[in-house]
Parts: C-alpha cells; structure tokens; sequence
C-alpha cells in the first residue's frame, strides 16, 4: 500500500484549491442552464394564436349616453344664443358649466374612447373657466390700481392692505380657474 507524503507546499491565501474551483465552475454552469431553461418557459407562455373572428368590434353607445351628450350640446347652443343677445351674465355661465359637467357624465359613461368628446371637454372647462374668472380679475386689477393711487399719494399702509388684498384674490382665481386667461 502506498503511503502518500504531505506536501510541503502551503497555499497561499489568494490560491484556490481544484475542488473549490470545480464547484465555481458546476456553478457557473448550473445559472446558464437555469437562465435558458427559464427564457423557454417564460417563451411558451407568450403571445398565443389569436382568433380574430370571435373579436366583437361593435362600439354600440347606449342611447341614455348619447342622450347626455345631446343634453350638453344643446346646454351650449342656448349659452351661444344668449351670448348672441346680450354679454354673459353668472346665471348664464352657469349654462356653460352645466353643459360641461354633461359632457365630464358623457365621458365617464363611454366605455371606449372619444377623443372629438376630450377635445370638447377641454374647450368647454377653458370656456367656462375664462368667463367665471372674469369678473374676479377685474375685481382684482381694481384692487391693484387702487393700491397704485394710494402708493402715489404715499400713503402706504393703506397701499399695502389693498396689495395684499388684490395678491389674495389673484391667487384664489389662479387655484380656482387655472386654465383661464386671468392665471
């Protein structure tokens, strides 16, 4: 039987033995074959046969949806005859938001997409927005030039109330009605 001699060798820390370099590489191997294997698994649940005839591309609108939108569109041609008359008074306005929120209802109710309608909505909400801020921007420049007259007559405190006042009710219409022109 032969008798096998230690060696006298020592490792040195930073060298690695065959069997540790044997596992690293059964590792290594092992994690490509698992990526592989996972890449075909996740590819054999991807997009399937698809049968176009079973598709239902009817985009029939309910009549009670159609009827809101025939509801905001008539709201608005009576604001615009109105508006033919005479200028916009608030109670008039209030036609204009009236027929916007039948529009927002419309749009909630539709189950596809009516970009027309959006388009509407966006024009109706700036609209309405430009017409109810009005007289609140007036409000506020009439603020802002009283402010003026007392700064030229130097009497500043007074100036400075009036400023504060006007700032106040500038920025209300700015977080009320941000999309009008008085922003």
């Amino acid at each position: 039987m032969a008798i096998f001699k230690k060696s006298s060798h020592q490792r040195a820390s930073d060298e690695s033995s065959g069997t540790k370099k044997l596992f690293i590489g059964l590792l290594i191997v092992l994690l490509a074959g698992s990526i592989l294997g996972g890449s075909w698994f996740l590819g054999k649940l991807g997009p399937q046969q698809v049968d176009y005839r079973d598709i239902d591309f009817s985009a029939d609108v309910p009549e009670a949806v159609k009827a809101l939108q025939r509801e905001s569109i008539e709201l608005e041609a009576q604001f615009e005859e109105i508006l033919a008359m005479r200028e916009a008074q608030p109670e008039d306005i209030l036609l204009l938001k009236e027929a916007l929120d039948k529009q927002k209802e419309y749009l909630a109710a539709l189950s596809g997409v009516d970009s027309d309608g959006y388009k509407r909505q966006a024009n109706l909400e700036e609209r309405y927005q430009n017409l109810a801020a009005e007289s609140l921007r007036l409000e506020s420049m009439e603020l802002e030039f009283q402010a003026e007259a007392l700064a030229a007559d130097e009497d500043y405190e007074n100036a400075r109330a009036k400023y504060r006042e006007a700032f106040k009710q500038q920025q209300y219409l700015n977080e009320k009605f941000p999309l009008s022109g008085a922003y």
